[in-house]
Formats: structure tokens, C-alpha cells, sequence
């Protein structure tokens, strides 16, 4: 898919962390064939779920420590209100801010339906910016 200029592949790893199988060819396989430099992971504003908990963790498991570098969180939101809250809710939610200081702070914040080219633009100037401070290295 084209996004504001730049070609971007969404894998939906959600679930994967629930599975038996044996997930060493596949994983290989997606970091072979994409040249991840951003690892995105979606958490509703204000919410992290155990769910949101073992996925960061599975991530982990499978990619190795090194990952939480290319990793940034994507909080979503309904409302500009609840947007505004973000530096609130994170000093509020201790689960919150650890999740972010793991992946060296690094977090990004949009509505839940991300409509705007705008919204879109940002993101991808966020995910830039990572790229950068990874010194232009992709997750191998």
C-alpha cells in the first residue's frame, strides 16, 4: 500500500502470541522478505490490556531484546480530548510508562480511524525520525 509517499506493509501480528506453532520459519521469513525499520504497536489511549502486555512480550520472545529499538507505541484515541491527556495518562498508568520507556520512549499518538492525510503524514514523519535515530538500520 502507498501512504503519503512512502510504501508501507502492515503484518497484523495480533494473536500470534496465542499459537503452538512453531513460528521460526515464518518469522524468518517476514524479516527476510520486508525491510522493517518500525515496528508499530497499536494500545487504545489510557488502556493497556493483558493482552497489549503479552504481545510486547511475545515480540520480545520471537525478535529478541534488540527489537524494543525499532519498536514505537501507537496510542489511538476517539476524541481530541482524549488526545490531549496523553503526558496525564501515561503519569497516571505506571504499566503505561514502563511500556514506553522499554521502547526508549518512543510513542505516537492518533484517532482510532486515522481518516486524515494529515494523521497519516505525521505517522510516517514519526517512523522517519526512528529510522534516523536507528542510523538508517533495518531490524535484522
Amino acid at each position: 500500500m502507498n501512504k503519503s509517499g512512502h510504501r508501507v506493509s502492515v503484518i497484523n501480528l495480533i494473536g500470534l502470541h496465542e499459537t503452538v506453532l512453531n513460528l521460526d520459519p515464518l518469522t524468518g521469513q517476514l524479516v527476510n522478505e520486508n525491510k522493517i525499520i518500525t515496528f508499530i504497536f497499536v494500545v487504545r489511549l489510557g488502556q493497556l490490556t493483558d493482552a497489549d502486555k503479552m504481545g510486547i512480550e511475545w515480540l520480545q520472545r520471537v525478535f529478541g531484546d534488540r527489537v524494543l529499538q525499532f519498536v514505537m507505541i501507537l496510542f489511538t484515541y476517539e476524541s481530541q480530548e482524549e488526545s490531549d491527556s496523553i503526558i496525564d495518562d501515561l503519569k497516571k498508568n505506571s504499566a503505561l510508562e514502563q511500556l514506553v520507556e522499554k521502547c526508549g520512549g518512543r510513542y505516537h499518538t492518533c484517532s482510532k480511524n486515522m481518516n486524515s492525510q494529515s494523521e497519516m503524514r505525521d505517522l510516517m514523519t514519526r517512523v522517519e525520525q526512528l529510522f534516523i535515530e536507528n542510523k538508517q538500520q533495518r531490524y535484522t
